[in-house]
């Protein structure tokens, strides 16, 4: 049986440590992109304060998908983190 990341405990930390390395000086905004019925994806980068900017369709591996685009704002000093 083959386990992938998504299937781990190591995605919730992976996804951590990335917006960790993302809060740096400087960045105020990050994107994480999934497409539409890849729910756990979408509930971790929820459980980290994301939320859904915007859906498109494309093509990935040669299939038709909607893609999902996910947002997460800076929370900068004097902001109280809200968009």
């Amino acid at each position: 049986m083959r386990t992938t990341i998504a299937d781990s405990d190591l995605a919730p930390s992976a996804v951590h440590a990335v917006i960790e390395i993302g809060m740096s000086p400087g960045i105020s905004a990050k994107d994480l992109a999934t497409i539409l019925r890849l729910d756990a994806a979408r509930h971790l980068y929820e459980s980290f304060g994301f939320r859904l900017g915007e859906e498109s369709e494309g093509t990935q591996w040669g299939t038709r998908v909607v893609e999902q685009r996910f947002n997460r704002l800076s929370a900068r000093k004097g902001d109280n983190g809200t968009a």
